[in-house]
């Protein structure tokens, strides 16, 4: 059973009818504006609050879950500097630490009812569909990019589909239990992420973005980028679990690399195809079964997913059914120009 989940409005959720197990990765973005007061509130009620909520209804159901899986963050250790963070290491007692270290005895209430908790403590998570590399590639293109601070902290990160496959482990492998810190096991510093990502967009990444501006504009929320975290992903590894992408490289080349879309004059167009005049060619390898590539890619919101994120592919409006007829409005970039596009399915 699906459950949505509001983290605006921190609705009761209805006890589930049935379920195997619970997976919840709720939690405003923590770079959404400067922490004050009424922040906070926000930051702590979209994670505190809808675990507590998920944990009542897990009470409630009629066959309860047996499996809960709750996400978490580095942001628990705090700012170590080059310290070693297996999942046994000491929490901090800033405020992130304290988020988390809540956000967490909230999800292990499940251990009461009889759930396996699973406690994913991740970093920066490296998508093609939006997320914090959507907020750093802009200024990367530019060729103004470079690393935050002095770039000598540590920056875990993972890429998002080796993050849903240890979702899908841990959902399966009762070895999994309790705090399993969810990163790749190449340890990297803002620097050399900085040049990791100039590397794959072809670009240089050497002007740094000073401490003191970062604090400037964001106040405490700075430490998100300034904090460092040498976190090793012990459980991950003891467990003998094989990441697809393991290097930053491998990741970034994957996300980012080879984003060229190839555009040239269409040969031909499909009688009363309008306006349309020109071919845009990308590539995409798909490794699953070709009904379940075709039930993917018939699914209209899943165009923006297999569009390169240099692009900023947007959908205007409901996208409609996908089927012959249908017209989908939608905006991108190509290069440094805004474009609206209107596709005819046929």
């Amino acid at each position: 059973e699906l459950v949505h989940v509001d983290t605006a409005s921190h609705g009761l959720l209805a006890p589930f009818a049935r379920g195997v197990a619970v997976v919840t990765l709720a939690g405003e973005p923590l770079m959404g504006g400067r922490w004050t007061a009424a922040r906070r509130a926000v930051l702590e009620g979209s994670r505190i609050t809808v675990t507590e909520q998920l944990v009542r209804a897990m009470a409630e159901a009629t066959s309860r879950p047996r499996v809960f899986i709750s996400g978490s963050a580095v942001g628990y250790y705090g700012d170590r500097t080059d310290e070693l963070l297996t999942e046994a290491s000491s929490t901090a007692d800033d405020f992130l630490a304290r988020l988390c270290r809540r956000w967490e005895c909230a999800a292990q209430e499940a251990d009461r009812l009889g759930a396996r908790v699973v406690l994913l403590r991740t970093g920066l998570v490296l998508g093609r569909a939006g997320g914090a590399l959507a907020h750093v590639l802009p200024p990367f293109q530019l060729g103004v990019g470079g690393p935050a601070g002095s770039g000598k902290q540590y920056l875990p990160w993972v890429h998002l589909h080796d993050l849903v496959k240890i979702i899908a482990v841990a959902l399966a492998d009762d070895r999994y239990r309790g705090p399993v810190n969810g990163g790749a096991p190449e340890q990297t510093t803002s620097r050399s992420f900085a040049r990791a990502l100039g590397r794959a967009l072809h670009r240089p990444a050497i002007l740094p973005l000073p401490a003191l501006a970062l604090k400037a504009i964001f106040g405490e929320a700075a430490t998100v980028l300034l904090a460092s975290q040498r976190v090793d992903p012990c459980v991950l590894r003891e467990h003998q679990f094989a990441f697809d992408f393991p290097t930053l490289d491998s990741a970034l080349e994957d996300i980012v690399g080879g984003t060229a879309v190839a555009i040239s004059p269409a040969q031909s167009r499909p009688e009363g195809a309008g306006e349309a005049r020109y071919e845009l060619r990308t590539r995409t390898v798909i490794d699953a079964p070709l009904d379940q590539t075709f039930a993917f890619f018939s699914k209209a919101a899943n165009l923006g997913v297999i569009t390169p994120a240099a692009m900023r592919f947007s959908i205007q409006g409901q996208p409609p059914p996908m089927a012959a007829g249908a017209v989908i409005d939608y905006r991108m970039r190509v290069g440094p120009l805004p474009v609206r596009w209107r596709h005819r399915i046929t």
